[in-house]
Formats: structure tokens, sequence, C-alpha cells
């Protein structure tokens, strides 16, 4: 027993501690009026008095104080000025003189309106029903139904304190529910009847007369139908005054204002682009969203998809790469778009959901974010959303904001630079942005005066101004831009575009004597045999054969002086038999004779020096190479001696020339045949291509005697 009254102490200890928290405050803002929520856990009487501007509520004994701290987190101070608590009273302060209603629900919370309108007249406070009223009812409401065929039942003798309590709470469950009805709260399946005969039904929103205790209750067939109408509505309530937690993205991958150095468009594409197609066997994510990033901020769109697409990435960068993609080209969005019902999402998120969301209704902090964001991006990128956001505004019934978008729109065209002063190439731009009608002329006078003066011309420039002529002025003005932009390859050092130019449409390039100018700078300007060589092969079947052999001989000549032997083969296998053409395959044949001399020569030189690693390994190699060899048997066999010499090279540190690395990775691809499950194998084997001559001599170098 005294366990037992220990368990109902503490039990009841606990559930006063409970019920003495303070009780949170929850807001919600709507069209017309702004709602306060309470859950009071006691059953004691509320009330809720209006005096002028200042409204008290009493929560009745049981409640220990108010959590007021997130009253204003949700609405602003339009109708509630001010909230405090004064002597156990919560107390709200209006701004003007509105009606306030409040209504209790059967799950013990407390709503309160503020309305806009003048006040209506005061009622008395509802006074909540109490647990005995309740379940004394339950038991009378839970009585199973009468069968026709049954005999009549005699009333059953109910005790005047009992009936008294019956017909309080029918009083009031029928006022609630014709309240709830009025305002389209439960969802009655069929006409209610009342269990007390004479009674209204429930749908009318007038209260029903008084009327005199009863002794008993005359039981009817039907029954009350509402099927947890209220507790959905309480639901729908909940939802209502309970602001929604949304997981917004981050606002790096959303920040276009941001994706720029201030280089300019030549500089920071011609150096992503590099960095980009320079790692094509292990790409750099990073790379490659950097480079659709520079062309999401300079509007082209096109070019960003392509990028992100050309990769196979996925990542939630490359997701939102696409999803601005998708909205800065205004496509028909999808249903389900990622940005979709994001508009409360602080920063570029919430302007970028505004423009793809159903916006009926924008709250104040919705509408800033999205105007202060939008002032933030470069003047031809709100050239080119500007549109869609005023209609967004006007949507949502803000006309005086659509207005100002307007304006600064209609500026940012009138500009004569818009994004930097005295550059008309970007003026050309953000023409092409603004959709102007004489962009065209614009950019064909630009490029003429800029080429004519030498001065460096974007290849993705013209070529973005050469698409978009080509679509809304037909072929001879696209045409015109072509030649400009063949005129301009001559001049720009960025080849990679120029050849990605030429694999998109090579019958632009009809005029021989341009095309060939063009390739021949490119093989005198180019610091990579690797981009040489695979231009050549990818135009051999294009270009070279329309170029005479004296072009080609001139080009050989000068591949030869720069030593790229194999490259200059290349070119004089499309030349004619001529003896200046045998003359110089002969010295492409001399020279590459003397460099496999010395890379046999160096080869002795590496597998001599693999073999002094193993006195010198901690200074050389490092604490990894030296556990390596520790482990390992005396190198003495060839597959032995090529795993070191592989290692010579994977750690540079020893061998710094590249030259010796080159060597050790053609050593390893001679000593291991099956290295398909080693990628560094591999990759050492992708160094050169060994000839079979090379293999012979190299399996010498490595027979197992030493020699």
């Amino acid at each position: 027993m005294k366990r037992f009254a220990a368990v109902a102490l503490s039990t009841i200890a606990s559930i006063g501690a409970v019920q003495a928290a303070p009780v949170t405050i929850k807001s919600g803002e709507h069209a017309n009026f702004s709602r306060i929520v309470l859950y009071l856990r006691a059953t004691d009487p509320w009330t809720v008095n209006t005096n002028g501007r200042e409204v008290r509520i009493d929560p009745g004994r049981g409640v220990d104080g108010f959590d007021i701290s997130n009253v204003f987190t949700f609405i602003p101070k339009t109708r509630i000025t001010g909230a405090k608590v004064d002597d156990g009273d919560l107390v709200l302060d209006l701004a003007c003189d509105c009606d306030v209603e409040s209504e209790m629900l059967t799950t013990g919370h407390l709503i309160l309106d503020v309305r806009d309108g003048k006040p209506k007249q005061a009622k008395t406070p509802e006074t909540p029903i109490t647990r005995q009223a309740a379940a004394d009812a339950r038991s009378v409401l839970d009585k199973p139904r009468i069968q026709q065929e049954s005999p009549a039942i005699q009333p059953t003798q109910i005790s005047p304190t009992k009936a008294e309590t019956l017909e309080n709470f029918r009083k009031g469950l029928l006022e609630n529910l014709s309240v709830a009805a009025s305002r389209q709260l439960l969802d009655v399946k069929e006409p209610l009847e009342s269990l007390i005969p004479d009674t209204p039904e429930i749908s009318s929103p007038t209260l029903p007369p008084k009327t005199e205790p009863v002794t008993a209750p005359t039981i009817k067939k039907k029954r009350l139908r509402v099927t947890n109408a209220i507790e959905r509505a309480v639901e729908r309530i909940s939802e209502l005054t309970q602001s929604r937690e949304i997981a917004c993205y981050d606002t790096d991958d959303y920040d276009i204002a941001a994706w720029t150095e201030g280089n300019g468009l030549s500089v920071e594409l011609a150096s992503f682009r590099r960095t980009v197609m320079g790692e094509f066997d292990r790409v750099d994510e990073t790379a490659v969203v950097q480079l659709a990033r520079t062309y999401l901020y300079y509007g082209m769109t096109l070019e960003a998809m392509g990028t992100a697409r050309a990769f196979g990435l996925s990542s939630p960068k490359i997701d939102a790469i696409r999803a601005l993609s998708s909205i800065q080209q205004s496509d028909e969005l999808a249903a389900t778009h990622p940005l979709m019902q994001m508009q409360d999402c602080a920063g570029p998120v919430g302007l970028w959901s505004l423009l793809v969301s159903d916006n009926s209704t924008l709250t104040v902090d919705q509408t800033q974010n999205a105007v202060g964001e939008f002032v933030r991006l470069p003047t031809h990128l709100r050239v080119l959303i500007g549109p869609a956001l005023i209609s967004a505004l006007k949507e949502a019934n803000e006309i005086l904001t659509a207005e100002i978008i307007q304006n600064t729109v209609d500026r940012a065209r009138s500009l004569k630079d818009p994004l930097e002063s005295n550059d008309p190439k970007v003026n050309a731009l953000a023409m092409v942005a603004a959709n102007d009608p004489s962009s065209p002329d614009a950019l064909i006078d630009y490029l003429d005066d800029a080429l004519a003066a030498g001065t460096p011309v974007e290849i993705r420039f013209i070529d973005l101004a050469a698409s978009f002529v080509h679509e809304l002025h037909g072929t001879p003005t696209a045409d015109t831009l072509r030649n400009l932009q063949i005129r301009a390859l001559s001049q720009n050092s960025d080849f990679s575009a120029a050849y990605a130019i030429f694999s998109k449409d090579t019958a632009a390039f009809q005029n021989d004597l341009i095309a060939a100018s063009l390739a021949q700078d490119v093989v005198a300007s180019a610091e990579s045999e690797d981009l040489v060589r695979t231009a050549l092969q990818f135009d051999q079947a294009s270009i070279l054969p329309r170029l005479d052999d004296e072009i080609k001989i001139r080009w050989a000549e000068r591949l030869l002086t720069r030593g790229l032997p194999d490259t200059a083969t290349l070119v004089l296998a499309t030349t004619s038999d001529s003896d200046a053409s045998k003359l110089l395959r002969a010295k492409a044949l001399k020279i590459q004779k003397q460099r496999e001399d010395a890379l046999r020569a160096v080869e002795g030189l590496a597998i001599a020096e693999a073999r002094r690693l193993r006195a010198n390994v901690q200074i050389q190699l490092g604490r990894t190479q030296e556990a390596w060899l520790e482990n390992a048997p005396d190198v003495d066999t060839a597959e032995e001696r090529a795993e070191l010499a592989w290692r010579t090279a994977q750690w540079g540190q020893v061998l710094g020339e590249d030259i010796r690395a080159d060597i050790a990775g053609r050593i390893i691809s001679t000593a291991r045949t099956d290295t398909d499950g080693e990628a560094p194998l591999k990759q050492a084997r992708n160094m050169i291509d060994t000839s079979r001559e090379d293999r012979a001599a190299l399996q010498e170098l490595l027979a197992p005697d030493g020699s």
C-alpha cells in the first residue's frame, strides 16, 4: 500500500507539473483576419474580455503563464500590435477597432480571431464542457439503437442533477455544432436529427430556444452522423495556424548574382572550359559546375544545360542548374518543379520559387525578399526574367510592386551600357537578352569594328549571336555572322572552342583559303601537341583533303621544327607523292628514330636508378615506398624491376623528369600483360604507344640474367 500511495502521489505531482507549464501562443495570418491559438490543458472556465483596443484572456486556474516569444513570427503587426502577460492573463493590444471572435474547440484549442471591420455586440463567453458532463452525455449517446419490432421501453427515471447536466451538455453541443456547420467546419453525411424531440437542426446558425429540463430523452432511430468531421476540422485549423516547415535548398546553389569573378565573359569561360576539357578522363565536377554557372550568369541557358548533361553528373548543384535553366528559358514548367511552393525561403530560392509557383496570395516578407533578390541580379538577367516576376506579382494583386519592377526593366532596356561602361559588346549582349529587334545590326556593327581593329572576340559570344539572329531573322544575316565568326577564329587563341564549332557545322566554312589560314594559325599557335593532333584527326576528312599540297608541306615543316614528327607524318599522309613530301617524310622518320634511340638510352638509366633506390628509399621515396620495399624480395625479376620503376614514376620525387616517367610506364607495360584490374598500371600503359621493336628491345633490357 505504501508503494502504491507513493506511485499515486508521484503521478498526481507529474500531472500537476504538466498542467502548470506555460501555454505556447501560436499565430497565423489570413486574408481578412489574424488568428491566435492557445491550447488549454486545464478544464477550468476561461473568459475573453474586450475593452476598446485591449483584449484580455483569462485561462482560469492551472496555467502557469504564457510563452509569447513566437506571436509575431508568422503575422505582421497590422491588426495585433503587442502581446504581454499581466497578472496571469494574456493581454493583446489591437491596432484597430476590429471584431474579436473567440471559440473553444472540444480538443482544448481556444481560437481568437481579430477580423477587419467594426466589432459586433459582445456575447457571453462560452463555458467549456466539464469532463463529468461529457462522460454523462457519452453514457447516454452510446446506448444501442432499438429495433422497430422491440416493445416500447418505459422512460428511465433520472435524478434532477443528472438531467440538468444532460440538458446543459445538449445545449452546448448543439450551439457548438450550429456554429461549426454555419462556418462549414462539419462534413454532414445526412440531415442531422437531435436525440431530443422538438430541437432545431444544427445546420441553422441560430441558437436553439431554451427549454425546461426533461426527465428522460426520447430515443429515435437516427443518431448524429458527423463521422469525425470535427476532428478533421481541427486538423485543418491546426494546419492553418501552424507554419509548415519547408526544407529550403542551399542558397549558394541558386545565387546567380554571385556566380562571377568579375573578369569578363571571355576570361571566365576560357578558364573554366580549359579545365573541363583538359580533364576529360577524370572530370572535376567543380569545374563543370563553374562552367555551367558562368553560362547561366550570362543568360546562355542552352550551353548551361548542355554542360550539365554532357558529363552525366548528378548532384544538388547540377539539379539547381537544370532548374534555373528551365526558368530562364521560360519553358512550360512541370507541376513538380523542384522550386515550387518555396516562396517562404529567404534569399534567391524564394525569388525563383515565386516565378514557378501559384501566387494567389503573397506575404509582405515574400514580396520584399523577391524584390530584394531581383535587384541583385545583373541588368541583362533583370530584363530576361522581369516579365515573369511582374506576372507573378499581378497574380497576387501586388499591383504597385509590379509597376516598380516594370519601371526597373524599362530602364534596364534603355541603358546604353547596362553591364559595363563604354563596352559595346556587353551592350549588344544585353540587346540580345532583351529581344531587341535592332540587335542583329548592333551585333554586326560591333563585330566588324572589333575585328577590323584586331580586338579579341569571344567565340561563344559570336556563336550565341549567330544562333539568336538565325532564329529571328533567317539565314542571310546568320551567314554574315558566321563569316565574322571565321575571321574571329584566326585572332583567338581559344582553339578548343573553335574546333567545337567546327564539329557543329563544318559545311558553314566553304572558303578553303579562310579554313586553311585558320588551320595554319592553329598549328602555329597551339602549345599542346595533343590539341593539334586531335584537331587534324577530327577534321582530316573535311579540311585536309581540300587544301593544296603546298600549304600542307609548309605545315609539316613547321611541325618538324617544333619537334612534332608524328603530327607532321599525319599531315603528309594526305599529300601527293612529290619530292618535297618524300623529303619531309624521311626527315620525320629520322627524327622519330633519334627519339627512339634516346628513349632506349634513358630506359637503361631508369633501370639502373631503380636498383639504386633500394639503398636510398627513406630519403627519396618516403614512408609508403619504404614499407613496400622492406617487405619485397630482392629486385631480381623483370616483374619486380618493372613494379619498382612504375612506383618511381608514380612518386616523381626521385625521377623529376617527365621523360623518365614515360619510360617507367613503358617498362611496366612490357612486364605485365593483364592489367585490366589495376587502374594505375592501365594508366601507365596509356602513357605512350610502344611499337613492336620497342617491346623487343625492352624485353632484352629486362632479361632475368640482368644483362
